[in-house]
């Protein structure tokens, strides 16, 4: 038995801190903690997943995004489910997705807006005063550009609106279960 070290358990090389993030996201992105860019796709695939997980009852520590591209993934969830119940699934990216759409119609119903989207004023006003984002506060002109991201690659409009057909798709899935 040969231990294995950091890099080749998770393809990432902790010392230069670069790290095989296209396993994860299907491309490069910027994983520097206090980076505003990329986040929008590094949420959408860690919510995506997380809400599959969620609804199979999967711990989120033992999914794909939490923290290695080694870990469970859409087709580990296919099989547990064929393996479980005898149903053929293949398309739970697409599953998560309608997830977070569902909820964030919920939501909007409920009277929650983009302006509920942002941190606390506190994060934007003070510096945070210890770990890896120490001396550094959340700009809001670079939030809102990271929250704009977020909500394109949802396909949301800019008020964090689910568009026509994804609304059109929740409510197909809706009248199939009635």
């Amino acid at each position: 038995f040969k231990q294995k070290t950091a890099y080749e358990i998770y393809q990432c090389d902790w010392s230069s801190d670069v790290c095989s993030s296209d396993l994860i996201y299907g491309r490069p992105v910027d994983t520097t903690p206090t980076s505003y860019i990329d986040k929008g796709l590094i949420v959408s695939v860690h919510e995506s997943i997380y809400a599959v997980g969620d609804g199979l009852g999967i711990c989120r520590f033992v999914t794909h995004s939490f923290n290695s591209p080694h870990l469970l993934k859409y087709g580990h969830f296919s099989n547990l489910v064929k393996l479980s119940t005898g149903a053929e699934i293949d398309d739970f990216k697409a599953i998560g997705d309608r997830i977070v759409n569902l909820e964030r119609l919920f939501n909007l119903k409920l009277g929650i807006s983009r302006m509920d989207d942002y941190p606390p004023l506190r994060y934007m006003n003070e510096p945070a005063t210890a770990g890896v984002s120490k001396g550094h506060r959340i700009e809001k002109d670079k939030y809102e550009l990271m929250l704009d991201e977020y909500y394109s690659v949802r396909g949301w409009d800019r008020l964090g609106v689910p568009s026509e057909a994804q609304k059109q798709e929740i409510e197909k899935l809706a009248e199939a279960v009635n």
